[in-house]
């Protein structure tokens, strides 16, 4: 079930409406942003983000929208079967969205001037580490409370429906992982402050068909569905609409995003060890090549 019309009335909920929907009215906001700046790529091959404050004002409200979340009451445990939002999702969506978020913050101040080309790799370096330790400090707080389960992870324990192939929930959770290795490095290494935005299309929508399959407006097969269509949204952007490309040659990018992919799914390394190199590397690289600094 991909979309149930009929049931599109339960997204009005009275936990929103004591605080005047807030919640929806940033969710339409959201949206709307997506949509404009999709069409802008579209006609025009830019996505129009600039020195202006508009370029501010958007992600706070981007930001505030993970912050309104927290009204509504949430199930203390993962439900095993189908995908809706619980607590350590909520905190692991909002940490991930705001390291997009913020990596456009520290991109904007080097636009303006405000801070140095150099200064701005050093930051986004540490912003990609220090994100790492805030999702693994959530994870860890909910499984001392004994929330979580230790083998569980974020994305790869994805209920899956029934008539899904084994074999393929293997593969299909390959490219979530992937995917999120792809998404770190286009946080570190990006030129273009349109490639942190494009990656909330699949952060944000996330939680929202979480809330969609918990309404009965889809179901678990729609939810991935329509989370693999938001992450092939960074894809196409990446490979086809990236106008500014990244700190390093794409040929190096292509190389460490595959070697840490490699270090940790197939070689187990540990993904501090792994990042921490790949941060000095980058931040290395921009020094002694004299990149834009």
């Amino acid at each position: 079930m991909l979309l149930n019309i009929s049931q599109l009335h339960r997204l009005v909920t009275k936990e929103d409406g004591v605080y005047f929907h807030v919640h929806k009215i940033l969710g339409l906001l959201v949206l709307s942003n997506f949509l404009f700046r999709g069409y802008n790529w579209i006609t025009e091959g830019n996505m129009k983000f600039d020195t202006s404050t508009d370029t501010v004002g958007w992600i706070a409200v981007h930001m505030l929208l993970h912050v309104s979340s927290f009204q509504f009451a949430l199930p203390q445990r993962r439900i095993k079967t189908y995908n809706v939002i619980w607590p350590e999702f909520r905190l692991h969506s909002m940490i991930f969205a705001y390291r997009s978020l913020t990596t456009m913050a520290i991109m904007w101040l080097s636009m303006v001037g405000s801070i140095s080309t150099l200064t701005q790799v050093v930051l986004r370096g540490a912003l990609v580490l220090s994100t790492m330790v805030l999702a693994d400090m959530v994870t860890k707080h909910f499984r001392s409370k004994g929330l979580v389960e230790s083998a569980e992870t974020t994305m790869r324990t994805n209920p899956y429906p029934e008539w899904f192939p084994k074999e393929w929930v293997k593969y299909h959770n390959l490219f979530y992982s992937g995917s999120q290795v792809l998404a770190t490095m286009q946080c570190l290494t990006s030129k273009d402050i349109a490639c942190p935005f494009v990656l909330l299309v699949a952060i944000q929508t996330a939680p929202f068909c979480m809330t969609l399959v918990k309404k009965g407006v889809i179901d678990q097969t729609g939810w991935h569905v329509y989370y693999t269509l938001a992450l092939g949204v960074s894809y196409l952007y990446g490979n086809f609409g990236a106008r500014l490309g990244t700190f390093i040659p794409r040929w190096l990018y292509w190389a460490l995003a595959i070697a840490i992919m490699f270090g940790r799914f197939r070689l187990d390394l540990n993904k501090y060890f792994l990042w921490t190199l790949t941060v000095l590397f980058h931040t290395s690289w921009v020094v002694i090549m004299n990149v834009n600094v």
